[in-house]
Parts: structure tokens; sequence; C-alpha cells
């Protein structure tokens, strides 16, 4: 989305487009809502770019009449915080996350678990572990990820089918043995038990995960343009999630807030179920805001999917200085002439736009549907793309700016 004030011709993301930019709005998100409150008090009608928040989102007023409106600047800066250059290796990049201090607190919380575990019974082949011994351990895990065998053991074989691994000459399979047996992160003694409060799901990593998570949100600053969504990974355990249907049936909901243009993750949240099976009201919208908190007044632009997409959410961002742009799913209460089943009857390069207040609801055909719902400040630039058909010939189609954007990021 281009950052000009004015009439502009250029390309976007490989198509061209023209886009104009018009009248002003007010950037100040509390000084609009204690206008909204005068408004009410002295009967007006409300703010024009403003959605009426009053009203069902099924009842809110929609416009042909597609309004635009400055487009606040974005001054961020962008990029990584460190240069790592050719002569460092991988470990100075994992370093970047999982800094030496780390190392001290697993093997005291190590040591600190094993004595309690042994305080009764006397272990002969135990003795206290150092942050040295911890990384060792924790790269042996590593390496066996990559290099995966049927059983541990076979790591240690002297049996040259499987060759010969360089784990033996770090450590033992005993004193590995015994490094799983007391390996620990956290003191199980300082978390509540479970139904208590402040009992903590994740408490048995904790400290990994904020020391991880402080670096995902200092170590990178991320373009402007972001995008919410959601990761799995593989787990078993009490905060997992069940599905069938899925490769990996059983496994942990991560909530993740990336950078569009490359990937990187700067603020993720973990999924840890319902509390005692209670409906969790408002978590789309919650999560989202989370996700969301330290771009507040700066101007970014979020991406999302149909999961989190909400005219309710998307007023709420923008009040906050937050752009965003996201798919619709069908079941959304808006016009008739924006459903899927009405848009899937239109000819292919189908464009169907209207507006309420700083929303705009963009319908557009290509082989199938695309709903979207965002606050761009020009909702009525356009771009051509050109599309290869089976017999080789080219389709020109006509195509919103908003459509082109949310596609490649």
């Amino acid at each position: 989305m281009s950052d000009s004030d004015s009439s502009d011709e250029g390309q976007c993301f490989g198509f061209s487009y023209k886009a104009a930019v018009g009248s002003d709005i007010s950037a100040d998100a509390v000084s609009e809502s204690e206008e909204e409150k005068q408004e009410e008090e002295s009967g007006e009608s409300p703010h024009p770019l403003r959605s009426p928040r009053h009203l069902q989102t099924s009842e809110w007023p929609w416009s042909p009449v597609l309004q635009l409106h400055e487009e606040k600047k974005f001054t961020e800066k962008n990029g990584a915080l460190y240069q790592l250059g050719p002569e460092l290796k991988e470990i100075d990049f994992f370093s970047l996350f999982f800094h030496p201090e780390l190392f001290e607190l697993l093997s005291t919380e190590t040591n600190k678990y094993a004595h309690q575990q042994i305080s009764g019974r006397a272990d002969t082949k135990w003795y206290p572990t150092t942050a040295e011994e911890i990384k060792a351990f924790l790269g042996i895990h590593i390496y066996m990820s990559i290099v995966s065998l049927p059983s541990y053991k076979m790591y240690w074989s002297n049996d040259s089918l499987f060759g010969s691994f360089p784990i033996k000459d770090l450590m033992t399979r005993d004193r590995f043995e015994k490094m799983l047996q007391y390996y620990h992160i956290n003191d199980n003694t300082t978390n509540p038990t479970r139904g208590h409060l402040g009992h903590d799901k994740l408490h048995n990593v904790r400290p990994v995960l904020d020391a991880v998570l402080e670096a995902c949100r200092t170590v990178y600053f991320p373009h402007r343009e972001n995008s919410i969504g959601e990761a799995t990974t593989g787990f078993r355990g009490n905060i997992c999630q069940n599905m069938e249907e899925q490769p990996c049936k059983r496994h942990i909901k991560i909530y993740t807030r990336a950078d569009a243009h490359n990937g990187f993750v700067c603020e993720f949240q973990i999924y840890t179920g319902r509390e005692q099976d209670t409906p969790e009201l408002g978590l789309r919208d919650r999560i989202v805001k989370s996700l969301a908190a330290v771009l507040k007044k700066k101007n970014y632009l979020i991406y999302c999917d149909n999961f989190f997409t909400t005219q309710q959410l998307f007023q709420e961002l923008y009040l906050d200085g937050i752009y965003a742009c996201g798919a619709v799913r069908n079941n959304l209460s808006w016009p008739q002439e924006l459903t899927n089943r009405f848009v899937a009857k239109q000819p292919q390069g189908y464009i169907k736009q209207l507006q309420c207040g700083i929303l705009t609801a963009t319908a557009w055909k290509d082989n199938k549907p695309l709903l979207l719902l965002s606050t761009y400040p020009n909702p009525t630039g356009t771009c051509t793309i050109f599309k290869k058909l089976r017999d080789s010939s080219i389709l020109e189609l006509k195509c919103p700016v908003v459509v082109a954007d949310y596609n490649t990021h």
C-alpha cells in the first residue's frame, strides 16, 4: 500500500495500478471517542469515517459511495538489531534467543530438582551438572532431531551398521539418561496447584518461554505489514489439542504475529485451553489485540484470515492506530450482494465494494469468490493481473489493490 498523499501511478507487487487519496480524517482515537459521545448527546449524525458502534453489525449502514481519507505515515524502523557477519556460525544466531544466563538457570534448576528427588534416597550415579553440560545436552537433542534413529541408545552403539556418531564423545549414555531423569526448567513447588489462583499451565517451561519471547520482540523490528495467524507443533500433554482430521492429531496451538515479508515471528501466545470447560468469550479479539499491543499508534498494517476478522475488531484496531485487512467468513452479517452465494454467480473479474465508516467490504470473483474486510485509507485502488489459461492464452483481470496486497502477504 502506497504511503503517498496524492494521486499516484505505479506497480503493486508486479501489477500496474492507479490509486488516489483524498479527504482528511482525525488521527486521535481518544478525541474521536469524545467526539462520538458529544454527537450522541447532541443528536448529530456520526462522523462519516467512523462506523456506528452502537448498532449490531447486521444493522450497519453499508454504502456504495467510497470515501477516501488521508493515510497516516509509517515511520518505524525495520530490520535486524544485530548484523551477523559471514565468519559467524549457526550457534551465534541461536545465542541471540538462548542467552548464556539461561543455561546457568537450567543447570541450577536441574540440580535443585535432582536434590529434591534424591533427598530421601541416594543416587550414586548422579553428580551436579553445569551450564556447559546443559548446553551439550540440548545440542544432543537438536542433533537427534536431525539425524533420526529408532532408539536413542543406538547413538552410542559400536555397531558399524549404525555408523559412528559424535554424541558419544560429548556424553556417555549413562550420563545422558541421568540428565533426562533430572532435567528441569522451573521449580514445581512455586506453582499453585491446578484450580487455584495463579496456577500456570506453562510453569514447567515458563523461564525459557519468556526468554525466547523477549528475544523475538527485541532482536528484530518488523516491516509495516504484519500477519496474524495460527501455528501448531506436535505435543502430548494436558494442554494439547486433539484434531483427528489433521496429520498431527495431538498438538499445541500457537497464535503468532509475524513479519509478512519474511515470516519472522515477533510475538506469540500458546493456547492452553479453556478454564474448567468454560467457553472463552471474545477469544479472537483478545488474541489479536494482545499480539498487536506494541503496534498501537504506529500505523502498522495487520493481515489475518477469516478466523479473526470481525467488523467490531477492525474498527477498534483502527481507533488504536492500526490498519487491518482480512478474509471474511461467509456467515458474517453483511450485505447480500457481498455473500459467497451471490458473488459465485457473477462473471470472473466481478468487483463489488461497499463502505461503512472506516470499514470497506470487498468482493472479488476469480475462479472462486474472495471476500475481504479492510480499513485501507484508499479502497478504490485497482491493479491488473494476467493469468495464463490452459490453452496458453492470457486472461487480463481487473483486481482491487486490497486483494493483491492480501494475496501477497
